[in-house]
């Protein structure tokens, strides 16, 4: 079995010198991550956004799957009609008189 030597080869050398070069040139190594991260942004920004990968039978077997599922439940919808026309008509009823407590009208 191959065991590493750090410190008598060169790839122990090399790594051994690593953080050394990274901590003096970290500016670098900052605009080098940053740089990486924009063109993966950059990359799945085109794949996905730019060239999807979807024909037309797909898209329309996707539409079709979708519609499929949507059912229209009317009596739900009578009901939540219903409320909306009796909170619109409490709305625009007129508020019962109030005693007033304080005494403000005179």
């Amino acid at each position: 079995m191959f065991k590493w030597k750090i410190g008598k080869s060169k790839a122990g050398e090399f790594f051994m010198a690593l953080p050394g070069f990274i901590g003096r040139n970290m500016r670098y190594a900052v605009l080098g991550l940053f740089f990486i991260i924009f063109l993966g942004c950059l990359y799945v920004w085109h794949a996905y956004v730019q060239n999807p990968d979807w024909s037309d039978a797909r898209k329309a077997s996707y539409a079709d799957s979708k519609n499929k599922d949507i059912s229209f439940n009317q009596k739900k919808f009578e009901r939540a009609v219903e409320e909306k026309n009796r909170r619109e008509r409490a709305y625009e009823s007129d508020l019962p008189e109030i005693e007033d407590i304080f005494r403000l009208k005179k």
